[in-house]
């Protein structure tokens, strides 16, 4: 980055041609509507979804970027302080750590299909990473949905329709059963 761009402010940044560029190009991508609610009456905002230090507004690839309103732009950075809050009280290592917690995340992504190149690089990192973590996120994510109701019962449903009820099905439901967990939809109980 030359030195010009390097002693600007950040709202120096905001104003040049090179970023009002990369906005219209991410606000058209987005069809100027809201990429979380839908709205494309109210003011738009071009959401960085991370920062690189260093890195100009305007060089970022546009699946770093997101076309949010005002309000799921206040929303995003509220649950970005969340998740960062989150993410320092865990361990960095170990079971349940960081790492198991990225690498499942990353199973259940990778087990959606449709990623890029860039996306599949970064699952592959992580499936290497923790390996059996990655494959339990495969694992929920084969599933099409795995939830819990407003009084606690889970609620879980597969791709198939009707539900079939594989061997591992079985076993997932009796091992929820044997710990007490209330289910709803699927089995009929």
């Amino acid at each position: 980055m030359d030195g010009e761009v390097a002693l600007s402010t950040y709202s120096d940044l905001l104003r040049d041609p090179r970023w009002q560029r990369k906005r219209l190009e991410v606000l058209n991508f987005a069809d100027w509507h809201c990429e979380r609610c839908g709205d494309g009456d109210s003011t738009l905002h071009v959401h960085h979804k991370r920062y690189v230090k260093g890195r100009a507004p305007w060089e970022y690839d546009i699946q770093e970027l997101a076309v949010l309103c005002a309000a799921c732009h206040d929303c995003e950075h509220e649950l970005a302080v969340q998740r960062t809050e989150f993410l320092s009280r865990m361990d960095l290592d170990g079971p349940c750590g960081i790492d198991d917690l990225m690498a499942l995340v990353a199973g259940f992504v990778d087990s959606r299909g449709g990623l890029d190149d860039r996306r599949s690089e970064i699952t592959a990192r992580f499936r290497g990473n923790s390996p059996a973590a990655f494959a339990w996120g495969t694992m929920v994510g084969n599933l099409s949905w795995f939830g819990v109701s407003s009084d606690g019962a889970v609620r879980l449903a597969t791709l198939t329709d009707p539900p079939s009820q594989s061997d591992f099905l079985d076993e997932l439901l009796a091992l929820m059963r044997k710990h007490g967990v209330r289910m709803l939809g699927g089995d009929g109980s």
